[in-house]
């Protein structure tokens, strides 16, 4: 089994079509360790005040991400391939409209939050300003905020982006029949990834 810090290392991807991220979660301490950036009248980018927009990275390929499930500890990661793969799903099924906060599943997208950006990064392409160093193969997303109460908490509340997804190991056919039973054991406790 393939190990990051001692511990197994899970990369996962959408194998079917009941499979893909089901909602976006703006949270204080994202997973990939990547803030996102708002947009507002303060910021020289936007043209007037009612371009409240925040932008952030939901995926960066490779790079591990610790997880702990009761006692179980592991990381998982996500290849370019499956980023590409959960992108088009998520532009497919329209499922980046389902957003809430810290994971607590009650949807705040009510017309006053909607995805208006979504896309893989490639620095042959562009650079993403406050992203400069982020690995091609990134999955980015940008939303429109229509109400100044809602861009105020998440410019105040809120650092970056979480997913909530069904996914599955992509890792575990390579492994040893005692490797696989254990990769599978962690993957039933997961797959509903929040």
């Amino acid at each position: 089994m393939q190990l990051y810090n001692d511990l197994p290392l899970i990369y996962l991807d959408v194998n079917d079509d009941e499979e893909g991220i089901n909602r976006i979660s703006l949270v204080e301490r994202p997973a990939i360790e990547k803030n996102f950036i708002t947009l507002s009248k303060e910021y020289k980018l936007v043209k007037n005040d009612s371009n409240h927009t925040v932008y952030g990275a939901l995926l960066i390929p490779d790079q591990p991400i610790y997880r702990r499930n009761g006692k179980e500890e592991y990381y998982i990661a996500f290849s370019k391939n499956a980023i590409e793969n959960l992108a088009s799903k998520m532009i497919r099924d329209g499922s980046a409209v389902n957003v809430d906060t810290n994971h607590n599943q009650k949807d705040i997208s009510d017309g006053t939050i909607y995805p208006i950006s979504i896309w893989v990064t490639n620095s042959k392409i562009e650079k993403i300003e406050g992203f400069e160093d982020i690995p091609d193969g990134s999955l980015m997303i940008e939303y429109k905020v229509t109400s100044e109460d809602l861009f105020n908490e998440i410019t105040n509340d809120y650092k970056g982006f979480s997913i909530e997804a069904v996914l599955s190991p992509t890792n575990a056919t390579a492994l040893s029949e005692d490797e696989r039973k254990e990769a599978e054991m962690i993957y039933n406790q997961i797959k509903h990834l929040k």
